[in-house]
């Protein structure tokens, strides 16, 4: 994926590349769960690198929710009734949730993550985002690259 904002403002730019982040740049699961799931599902391609934990804030004996196939806001609110908050999913395209809810999915401390994860390849950057980078960076995996569309 290549992320072109556009936008009037550079305060809509980084909202954009933060909405970005929230809908579609997921980890994969760490090892133990990925291995889990494997058990369960039979193959999965790509399997995590050996050693990467997957998700930073993934503390992986929490209780983990597989959510196969198309995931509605109908099926993330009943979703929440579980304990879990820890959700996974098959890819960020196949969740279909409205932004108020995934707000609210949020703030009740729901952590996404996809077997098969987007890959940001890049931002294409306004001169004026370009310069702001460290008002946003923190937002995108390290080392995306940035590509400076001409104004």
């Amino acid at each position: 994926m290549v992320l072109c904002p556009v936008g009037w403002s550079l305060k809509r730019e980084i909202d954009f590349l933060r909405a970005a982040r929230e809908r579609a740049l997921w980890e994969p699961p760490g090892e133990i769960v990925f291995d889990a799931i494997e058990g369960l599902l039979g193959w999965i391609s790509p399997p995590p690198a050996r050693g990467r934990r997957g998700a930073r804030h993934s503390r992986e004996r929490d209780a983990v929710l597989l959510l196969e196939g198309l995931v509605t806001s109908g099926r993330a609110r009943a979703a929440l009734a579980s304990d879990a908050r820890l959700w996974i999913v098959e890819h960020p395209r196949r969740v279909r949730v409205n932004r108020p809810l995934m707000e609210r999915l949020h703030k009740a401390g729901v952590r996404w993550l996809a077997l098969d994860p987007v890959i940001l390849v890049a931002v294409l950057a306004s001169p004026r985002l370009a310069q702001a980078r460290s008002r946003w960076k923190h937002l995108l995996p390290a080392g995306t690259r940035l590509w400076i569309r001409p104004e």
